[in-house]
């Protein structure tokens, strides 16, 4: 059986951040979702565009797409499920996964054709706030 997964879309434009090994944490992270994972590599860091200040290696004119729902954390395929549409579209993804739940960062660009794509795999999508 495949996985149907509901969508919501989150507001505003989003960024995505790189900081360098040895940074602070980034407080000026900020925004509807905000994350960031250190690792051996540096800071990955996802936030509201507005929020990255300048002179910080960044990428924006990202819409993010919360997975609506929440699974439990044993779940299996949950972000295969997600992603897997997109990948064979040639969209190309950054995801972050919470306790509850995942959400895919794809560029504003790429926007309508995920949405077909996801909905050709079964997917659906709430209604995007504009506004």
């Amino acid at each position: 059986m495949t996985m149907r997964l509901k969508f919501a879309h989150l507001d505003g434009n989003f960024a995505l951040a790189q900081l360098p090994t040895g940074s602070a944490y980034p407080v000026w992270a900020s925004g509807e979702f905000s994350a960031a994972i250190q690792s051996a590599e540096g800071i990955s860091v996802a936030c509201a565009e507005a929020a990255v200040p300048p002179g910080v290696t960044s990428r924006g004119g990202f819409h993010c797409l919360r997975v609506a729902g929440s699974f439990e954390i044993e779940s299996v395929g949950v972000v295969a499920a997600a992603v897997q549409p997109l990948a064979a579209a040639g969209i190309s993804v950054f995801v972050f996964s919470t306790w509850e739940t995942d959400y895919v960062f794809l560029q504003n660009s790429d926007l309508e054709r995920a949405t077909q794509a996801l909905e050709q795999a079964g997917h659906r999508s709430e209604e995007r706030r504009v506004g």
